[in-house]
């Protein structure tokens, strides 16, 4: 599961850099880039980069068609979360001024009635089907997502156009608006209190392209700019499961014909629950779990501060089908 898989190439350090790089090599024609911060629901604090995804709606009336568009989301000016998207249409009609709504923004082409639309309005924002609307997602670190609703708050309608860089006319446009989530201020994860630099480098076997915030050197599916966030290992390929995954691993022992070595994650070590490993050589008996009281478990290697690998091993691992459950009890409950 790939809680993060941001493309980031459009902020590096201030927004301006990379979008001044886009008017370098040619805005879209004909086109739009949109692009502004990505706010929580009190319409001042911006959603953290590391756990947010942007999903926009554009549509055209000729031909008439639909895309949907993910958006790179990443820091910006005054380490704020920016978001910014290009769309490129498929008709070659120059773009006219533009009109903006807190549901939506429109281009009409210019001497004509054609129309291109974002429309962030979705009634339903955790409808995953194909047809979806414009939606904000916001990624936990147990592996569940929340779903928002985007509305526009802010826009900067002064364009000149065409825009003339470097002595040519461009045929696109670059909007600036701002995108209100429903995502609860008061309950959006803290940032970390180090910097990105100063994580990374406790990890000196990260070199080169392999401690770049997006690279995912351990390949559990975590960026890591997001081991990061959530504290968690980037070079561990465990870390990522440790926080919302149960695994349990079965092998064989080395010239030990009938035994086998149980190994589990998460187990926690502050106390806070039991551990006891059940069997079963027929699950199809009504009462298949049997509690096996000699097979204990024992702590393995750390997978992050206060969470290790739980381990056991059964010595009597036959016949050759047989079947093992952890169970984890939350102590006092």
């Amino acid at each position: 599961m790939k809680l993060f898989n941001k493309r980031t190439t459009l902020f590096s350090g201030a927004l301006l850099v990379p979008l001044s790089a886009y008017a370098q090599s040619a805005l879209p024609e004909p086109g739009v880039i949109v692009y502004g911060k990505v706010l929580a629901n009190d319409g001042v604090q911006t959603v953290p980069s590391e756990i947010i995804d942007i999903e926009l709606r554009f549509s055209q009336d000729s031909p008439l068609q639909s895309k949907l568009i993910e958006a790179d989301v990443g820091k910006g000016l005054g380490d704020q979360t920016y978001f910014s998207a290009q769309v490129v249409f498929e008709n070659a009609a120059a773009l006219g001024s533009t009109s903006v709504s807190p549901q939506a923004f429109a281009f009409p082409t210019g001497g004509t009635t054609k129309n291109y639309t974002l429309d962030p309005n979705n009634t339903n924002p955790a409808n995953n089907s194909s047809n979806r609307g414009s939606r904000a997602v916001q990624n936990n670190a147990d592996g569940s997502k929340v779903y928002s609703r985007v509305s526009i708050v802010g826009a900067d309608t002064e364009f000149a156009y065409p825009e003339v860089v470097d002595g040519q006319e461009q045929r696109g446009k670059m909007i600036k608006i701002d995108l209100k989530t429903d995502l609860d201020a008061n309950e959006l994860p803290p940032p970390p209190s180090d910097t990105y630099e100063e994580f990374i480098a406790n990890y000196a076997s990260l070199t080169g392209a392999d401690d770049d915030r997006g690279a995912d050197p351990d390949g559990d599916g975590m960026a890591n700019e997001a081991e990061w966030y959530f504290r968690t290992d980037p070079t561990n390929e465990h870390s990522n499961k440790a926080l919302h995954t149960f695994v349990l691993d079965i092998a064989p022992v080395a010239g030990e014909p009938n035994s086998k070595d149980l190994t589990f994650a998460p187990k926690y070590t502050d106390g806070s629950r039991s551990y006891r490993i059940f069997s079963s050589i027929d699950l199809g008996e009504s009462n298949p779990w049997q509690l096996a009281t000699n097979i204990p478990v024992t702590d393995g290697d750390e997978i992050i501060s206060g969470v290790v690998e739980g381990r056991a091993k059964d010595a009597a691992a036959i016949p050759a089908k047989k079947f093992y459950q952890v169970e984890a009890t939350v102590n006092g409950e």
